[in-house]
């Protein structure tokens, strides 16, 4: 008999991270008077990911964890390639049943949904910005340097400095890893390291999704068909006991750069407040490839190309586009 239980929507708020854009949307000189949170989502197949965090326990009643003697991995040698860098600008906002909030999910031009390397939560952030600004977001092609400020929001949640979104959340996953630098890392008899029971704080990372596996889900512990215990008492390593359709959820807030509601001129503007993503990994079978491929191209395209096929050298052309 199979498995299958519910899926659980984890959440890891070590991973949580918050920026702030230096760009500014700069308007055109002529200012028209117009009237008028959030999820997003990253695909993952559950194969790989549950090779990155892994435990090993020498006793079967995981359900009592303050007496055993547990190891928590985190393998970031099994972090999937496609995700690597994982720019959380780049998480879609429309993915059926798991995406929402999104500011529009309707291009003006159009009249149908934006091509998915459209509604990423860059292209989301800066109608934000136009939505808080004008009460509309299609005031978005008021910003004569939308291409800018796109990659600017790319900028800070990339992985080139510390303060940059996925920077950090690396860093907190390397930090804990088999080869990292946490000081509350031991070393096991193959030389990897790991974390115990006895380390309580956020950063134990695969320790944090055990435990909500066990005050969730405790039937994942002791799911074969003969009720024996799936976790094994063994000197091995063991998978996280993830199931397709899960989710490992953290926060990104971005926040518009200094004095960005002052650009018009106008002074009823209100300071436009920080916008907070829940980053959604989905957990998907290896046999899903329409919606793997689809992230592919999505996210396949870069800022510089305009997201929307253009070729790196036509920037002039890819600046006029529209983002309403």
């Amino acid at each position: 008999m199979t498995f299958s239980p519910a899926p659980m929507n984890f959440v890891l708020t070590d991973l949580s991270s918050a920026v702030t854009l230096t760009q500014t949307g700069n308007l055109s000189s002529q200012v028209l008077s117009i009237s008028g949170d959030a999820v997003a989502v990253f695909l993952v197949k559950t194969s790989e990911i549950k090779k990155v965090f892994q435990f090993e326990t020498d006793a079967i009643n995981v359900n009592d964890l303050s007496a055993q003697d547990m190891k928590f991995y985190v393998d970031m040698e099994s972090w999937p390639s496609e995700l690597n860098p994982m720019n959380p600008a780049n998480a879609m906002m429309d993915v059926p049943i798991y995406s929402s909030g999104a500011i529009s999910s309707i291009s003006k031009i159009s009249g149908a949904a934006y091509d998915h390397n459209k509604a990423l939560v860059k292209h989301d952030f800066i109608r934000y910005i136009a939505q808080r600004m004008f009460n509309t977001y299609q005031a978005v092609d008021l910003f004569n340097n939308q291409l800018a400020v796109i990659q600017n929001i790319e900028s800070v949640c990339d992985g080139s400095a510390a303060g940059h979104s996925w920077h950090d959340i690396s860093a907190a996953l390397y930090s804990v890893s088999t080869n990292g630098t946490n000081p509350g890392l031991l070393v096991d008899n193959n030389g990897l390291k790991y974390m115990t029971t006895a380390t309580v704080t956020p950063d134990n990372l695969s320790r944090e999704l055990f435990l909500q596996i066990v005050g969730t889900q405790p039937d994942r512990l002791t799911a074969n068909p003969d009720g024996s215990s799936r976790v094994l008492g063994s000197a091995d390593r063991q998978d996280m006991l993830f199931y397709d359709g899960d989710t490992i959820n953290f926060n990104l807030t971005i926040s518009p750069a200094a004095n960005q509601e002052t650009v018009s001129g106008l002074t009823n503007i209100s300071p436009i407040p920080p916008r907070t993503y829940v980053i959604k990994l989905l957990l998907i079978s290896d046999s899903d490839t329409t919606r793997y491929n689809a992230q592919t191209t999505a996210i396949g395209n870069t800022i510089s190309i305009d997201s929307v096929g253009k070729a790196p050298n036509d920037v002039s052309t890819a600046a006029t586009l529209s983002y309403a």
